[in-house]
């Protein structure tokens, strides 16, 4: 599996999963963000994950507000598939209410790494982005502040040599330094 061969020692001994489980089969696109992301980089990220959908690739990424969120929510809407890596317990996952209307479970897979009961953790957070990095031929950095999750992710995938694309466009938020 790509994940155990990217992240190697740090791959998880254990996935719990919920949904479509072929999907781990799929071409994965990893997609991270500011949680309080910019408009724009909130019509970036929508725009990406459409062009995925419409290329056939599965949109990986971490289920948090903004452009996580934005991500699943278009490639769901465009009729593509998402795997949504939580950083908690499989048992705490639910679907979150905006997300209801484009989901089904045909097209999604939610997967931890963590015992079904831990509950959220920033550190959880963080050891999370190796498994999308792992699930990703490529990561998508849409808006990434100086330090904190997004930066390490991007970071990270260098580490592991995955190719990373990282957003720039005019006006740029002052949040969005670390692009």
């Amino acid at each position: 599996m790509r994940l155990a061969a990217i992240i190697q020692k740090n791959a998880p001994k254990y996935l719990y999963f919920q949904g479509n489980i072929n999907l781990l089969a799929s071409k994965g696109i990893g997609f991270c963000g500011l949680r309080k992301s910019s408009d724009k980089g909130l019509q970036t990220a929508r725009d990406c994950a459409g062009q995925a959908a419409a290329n056939g690739l599965t949109v990986v990424s971490g289920n948090a507000a903004g452009i996580d969120f934005k991500a699943h929510y278009a490639v769901l809407s465009a009729g593509g598939t998402t795997i949504l890596v939580i950083p908690e317990g499989i048992n705490h996952f639910g679907i979150k209410r905006k997300l209801a209307s484009v989901w089904t479970w045909q097209r999604v897979l939610v997967i931890s790494q963590f015992n079904p009961d831990d509950v959220w953790r920033v550190y959880r957070a963080m050891t999370r982005n190796l498994v999308i990095i792992g699930l990703s031929r490529a990561m998508i950095v849409i808006e990434a502040g100086e330090k904190g999750g997004t930066m390490n992710a991007g970071l990270e995938t260098l580490k592991h040599e995955t190719p990373l694309y990282v957003a720039e466009y005019h006006d740029m938020s002052v949040d969005a330094r670390g692009n």
